[in-house]
């Protein structure tokens, strides 16, 4: 009811949906109809990071909760924060050919860098300018704690001892007592830095060499955009959304994915070790993939919300009763 009255009374042009066509539990469905009706020639766009889920889960969902046919019916495009050549949506989804006539493919979201220099944020931790440094995050931390606990285990037993400092970063959803676990381990390896939290992630990014991370959208978007080495060992399940995207990614060179089956200190400090030594051997990381998607659909905006009615609009018999 509130999402129909706040609809009702903005009397948008364009209605961007995130990843749900049909809204939580079906609660959009009815605002958008309600919005086709009343103004005809409002646009109605879905806007999808590059994966959910694997084909076969999304799809019984989709089917399940009617996502195609509600695309089919109300949506003017579908606007995809992804590549096709990485994962086409249209093929390992299944969606109907009217949809996929309507999608398009804006590439991933480039992180703007951060106004803390390299230089301002290592003499901040005491890091010196040539000293090696990994950054380690777990996104939120609510399922990070196995890659943090296996990344200190493996500095605590590396030898010799670790050449390189780190600054880890648990995230504000680790328990407490993971907090204080992860905190008393630190205290056993000088070169570590604990933190809960950063409102600045690009900033320890950019002053570090090379990331261990999760495999979250944001995450991927923000080493990318730096053009980061990292070592990715995602989420798996219950949604294989974080796999399938550093699987993928780790096959076009973009950065190094371990199965979070096979995480073990010593597995983790190998990848380290590795991209370290690439890092200081000085080749350049290549990031071949593209980053455009804000200014694109920027411009999809500006341009489509004032497009005349489409061909789509007239199959509906709504074109012109606006």
């Amino acid at each position: 009811d509130l999402l129909f009255s706040v609809i009702r009374s903005f009397r948008p042009d364009m209605l961007l949906v995130d990843k749900k066509p049909a809204g939580l539990a079906g609660g959009l469905l009815n605002s958008i109809v309600g919005l086709k009706l009343s103004r005809p020639h409002a646009k109605v766009v879905l806007v999808l990071r590059d994966i959910l889920d694997s084909p076969l889960k999304t799809d019984a969902v989709w089917r399940q909760q009617w996502h195609y046919e509600v695309l089919e019916a109300y949506y003017d495009r579908v606007l995809v924060l992804g590549t096709r050549d990485l994962f086409d949506v249209c093929a390992e989804y299944q969606l109907p050919r009217a949809v996929c006539n309507r999608v398009e493919f804006c590439g991933y979201i480039r992180r703007e860098p951060s106004a803390t220099t390299r230089a301002q944020m290592r003499r901040q931790w005491g890091i010196r300018e040539s000293e090696p440094v990994v950054l380690v995050t777990a996104g939120g931390g609510e399922d990070g704690y196995h890659l943090i606990r296996n990344y200190i285990l493996g500095m605590q037993s590396a030898a010799p001892a670790p050449c390189h400092a780190s600054v880890v970063i648990t995230g504000p959803e680790l328990s407490a007592a993971r907090q204080s676990d992860v905190r008393s381990m630190a205290m056993l390896c000088p070169r570590v830095k604990v933190i809960e939290f950063t409102d600045d992630m690009m900033a320890l990014l950019n002053a570090s060499d090379v990331a261990v991370c999760m495999g979250g959208y944001n995450t991927i978007c923000e080493i990318l955009s730096l053009g980061k080495r990292a070592v990715v060992v995602p989420r798996a399940w219950p949604v294989a959304e974080q796999w399938i995207r550093a699987e993928r990614m780790s096959a076009r060179g973009l950065f190094r994915a371990l199965h979070p089956d096979q995480l073990t200190p010593a597995a983790l400090m190998r990848e380290v070790s590795a991209q370290l030594a690439a890092h200081r051997g000085g080749s350049q990381l290549q990031v071949d993939i593209d980053m455009d998607a804000l200014p694109r659909i920027a411009d999809f905006v500006r341009n489509f919300s004032l497009a005349p009615a489409t061909g789509y609009e007239a199959a509906l018999g709504v074109a012109g009763r606006a």
